[in-house]
């Protein structure tokens, strides 16, 4: 082979990798913004790319600030407060081994959480009072953007658009299915 050739052969290859890499890249930092809320949590996307969803395009989840996701579903409709989320999920939504076993055990096909700091994720099917405890004492929730029936992505991206919550980086997956 000659030099010539080896050469067209490094420039072409480079350029492939380049290519391959660039949807990283972009997505990379469009997809791994987080909003951080006052109760510790971080509303953000659950991967860079979500193979079980049209197009790849990750959905927006409450997260801990290490990455992993409160749920694994968005939230729809979702109610923050300074010290607890809690929400509606459908695990219809996704084809996870979660879902299935959900829909096995209880027969439900969507399900409600709430999620405070000092007790963890609740189950409202599992533990009704304890749920409606916390949702009693979760106090004003949505604050600034109003009380209607709002999903995940949007109070992300009305809280994204405040001054107040800034740039905010997060860990995200790169990829989940």
């Amino acid at each position: 082979m000659s030099d010539r050739m080896i050469g067209f052969l490094a420039v072409v290859c480079l350029f492939a990798m380049l290519l391959a890499a660039f949807p990283f890249y972009v997505y990379n930092k469009n997809f791994r913004r987080c909003v951080a809320l006052e109760n510790g949590l971080n509303l953000g996307y659950n991967a860079v790319f979500d193979l079980s969803l049209p197009y790849f395009l990750p959905k927006v989840v409450v997260k801990f600030p290490n990455g992993a996701p409160l749920v694994n579903h968005d939230l729809a409709p979702v109610f923050i407060s300074s010290t607890t989320v809690y929400g509606q999920a459908g695990p219809e939504w996704s084809s996870t081994n979660f879902s299935a076993r959900w829909r096995a055990e209880t027969g439900l096909s969507d399900y409600a959480v709430a999620w405070r700091a000092d007790t963890g994720l609740v189950f409202r099917e599992l533990h009704p009072e304890l749920f409606k405890r916390l949702v009693a004492e979760a106090g004003d929730t949505n604050v600034g953007i109003g009380m209607g029936s709002y999903n995940a992505r949007f109070v992300f991206f009305e809280l994204a658009a405040r001054p107040e919550h800034g740039e905010h980086w997060c860990r995200t997956r790169l990829v989940t299915w």
